[in-house]
């Protein structure tokens, strides 16, 4: 097989860097990087319900940061945010609105292709 057929193989290694996820839909961590320099704007939907509306928490919190920002920090970012609605940082779950991927902590937004304007969704993650 040519070379560029077997890349498509990689994912099924368990050594391999990229999950699963990775099904060539998604581009380069790097590029992506590359193609957005300067900090996007991103809109966090609130998926709480009604107790977090009542406690205050905003239905939609715009965040302005750099794609290469990891998961984890996005998360401390907001967890000050819900915290009224009785959600920790640990419970937070974020989803790509778009695609639909649940977004990992050690992944930066850049690997999930997060652009200018997208919408990230908030809910507590169910134990």
């Amino acid at each position: 097989a040519a070379p560029s057929m077997d890349d498509d193989d990689e994912d099924d290694e368990p050594n391999a860097k990229k999950p699963r996820l990775d099904d060539g839909s998604l581009q380069p961590e790097g590029q992506w990087i590359v193609k957005h320099p300067a900090p996007i704007q991103i809109l966090v939907q609130v998926n709480l319900g009604a107790d977090a509306f009542a406690a205050g928490v905003p239905a939609v919190i715009p965040l302005e940061l750099h794609v290469r920002t990891k998961v984890v920090e996005v998360k401390q970012m907001l967890a000050p945010r819900v915290a009224s609605a009785g959600v920790n940082l640990a419970a937070i779950k974020l989803k790509t609105q778009s695609t639909g991927y649940i977004m990992k902590n050690p992944q930066s937004l850049a690997f999930y292709n997060v652009a200018p304007g997208k919408v990230i969704e908030l809910s507590r993650r169910q134990r």
